[in-house]
């Protein structure tokens, strides 16, 4: 029987993705047979299947690959004008919409049975822990040197931890919106770093979506439930 309890949610910003080499993939083909893969595996699983995309997104998605999601928006047609080279804009706008429970779960994760109840009915969830990886860590360091200014309520340093956002969401939808909202106060106020950025604009991309998560979750005393607990 499949779960209706939670909504599944797929983000999908062509623009950024056209921005971008293969997507990072070998070749174009490899990157859309995963993205049918991931979809056709949730699909088996949960009733509310939910992909937020663009124009362009849905043309290739919904009407050449006739994707089963239970439902479509191309709300991401509104970061039109928007730096492509962050690719994270996607995915916190995704986050932003959501107003019940749900799990963001990226087009390169395939599941072959249901999340377990722990994850579903979670106030925050994430992939996995990241501990002070040496890119993450070393990532800090140019970043602080460069002058970049973080949210009051973070107080960065070189021991960096960040939450894999493979998988991310919970029924917290209050807190996302307040993260989204300190994420758009980050790439404001650090715009010219941004783009001036000697490690490149892409770059900064996971300190947007995993490294303001997990601070933000922590500053406001709320504790993250991991699907994988060891890294």
């Amino acid at each position: 029987m499949k779960d209706n309890s939670i909504n599944i949610v797929q983000s999908y910003w062509s623009e950024s993705y056209d921005n971008q080499v293969n997507f990072g993939w070998y070749n174009k083909t490899f990157h859309y047979m995963s993205w049918a893969l991931s979809c056709l595996r949730l699909s088996q699983y949960y009733d509310n299947l939910s992909l937020i995309t663009d124009s362009e997104g849905a043309q290739m998605l919904i009407d050449k690959l006739r994707l089963p999601y239970t439902s479509v928006s191309c709300d991401l047609d509104e970061l039109k004008n928007s730096n492509k080279h962050l690719w994270t804009l996607g995915k916190l706008h995704a986050y932003e919409m959501q107003d019940n429970p749900f799990i963001h779960v990226d087009g390169d994760i395939f599941i072959w049975r249901k999340f377990p109840e722990a994850i579903t009915k979670a106030e925050l969830l994430s992939q996995n822990e990241e501990i002070e990886y040496i890119f993450n860590c070393e990532l800090m360091e140019k970043m602080l040197n460069a002058d970049f200014v973080f949210p009051k309520k973070i107080n960065p340093s070189l021991h960096v931890t960040e939450s894999n956002a493979g998988i991310i969401g919970g029924y917290n939808t209050d807190f996302f919106k307040q993260y989204v909202d300190e994420a758009k106060w980050f790439m404001k106020n650090n715009e010219k770093r941004i783009l001036n950025f000697i490690n490149g604009t892409q770059s900064v991309n996971t300190i947007m979506k995993q490294y303001l998560f997990n601070e933000l979750a922590k500053a406001n005393g709320i504790s993250v439930t991991y699907l994988f607990k060891d890294i």
